[in-house]
């Protein structure tokens, strides 16, 4: 779900994925760290019962190892499903632990890039865990379209991101079988006014498993009211049957 450190003098937002769904090739430095919590609000209205899912408080820890690695340490916390009418189920989620790398540094047309590998523990209740231990890689690409395109009508700290996941998850505590799940991201990041900062973007899932690609949006808005605290919140919206109806997310970061 990483604060965004200074992406340019202008921009700044979230990447790791709790508020907006990108990552960031960018890492904390060695001897700094980033604390970070949120709240998730999805609706499903295509599913009998309807089904709302808040998830809080989200925390996540990242700290510099050495130059080109950081490690972050994280899970959703506490997951509250409500069905209508009236039922609901309150379950901590499973434990995720990430290493991410530097790859390459932005240079004209090569862009910035890194590679996040993790595995995520089975450590949550029985109505969210996946109960096993699940590998999973991203790709991620940043390029600051804005600076090489002068042919655009962009601001110069408008940056594209593309992130590449591969998964292995299991099916939960009913099924054991493990799948292969394929996500995109997509991003533009564009700087509004001063410390303010928005970006749109589309995300999808494919899997072997037997259900249909989900495909949403979301747009956000993120400031940065000092060098050390960011908050951002977004607004998502599905775009067929299989991924959640909307939704919105909440974050705030510390970087000390």
């Amino acid at each position: 779900m990483a604060l965004i450190v200074f992406l340019t003098s202008a921009i700044c937002m979230a990447g790791s994925g709790l508020a907006s769904q990108f990552e960031l090739p960018d890492l904390v430095a060695p001897g700094s760290y980033q604390l970070e919590m949120g709240y998730t609000y999805l609706r499903e209205a295509d599913t009998s019962p309807d089904t709302s899912t808040h998830s809080l408080p989200a925390p996540t820890f990242i700290t510099g190892v050495i130059p080109n690695l950081e490690i972050e340490l994280l899970g959703d916390g506490l997951i509250v499903i409500d069905s209508d009418p009236g039922s609901s189920t309150e379950d901590g989620s499973d434990f995720s632990m990430f290493g991410k790398f530097g790859i390459t540094s932005e240079n004209g047309w090569i862009p910035s890039t890194a590679g996040r590998v993790g595995l995520s523990f089975p450590t949550g209740g029985g109505n969210v865990t996946s109960d096993g231990f699940d590998p999973s890689f991203t790709f991620i690409a940043a390029w600051a379209v804005g600076k090489n395109v002068e042919s655009l009508p962009l601001p110069e700290e408008t940056t594209l991101y593309l992130n590449f996941g591969f998964a292995g998850p299991t099916n939960g505590r009913s099924d054991s079988n493990r799948y292969f799940q394929y996500s995109t991201v997509v991003t533009l990041a564009f700087p509004i006014v001063g410390d303010l900062s928005g970006f749109v973007e589309y995300f999808n899932s494919v899997s072997t498993r037997n259900i249909a690609d989900t495909h949403s949006m979301d747009a956000g808005v993120g400031y940065q009211f000092t060098n050390q605290f960011y908050t951002e919140v977004t607004f998502e919206a599905g775009l067929n049957d299989a991924a959640s109806d909307f939704g919105s997310n909440l974050l705030l970061a510390w970087t000390f």
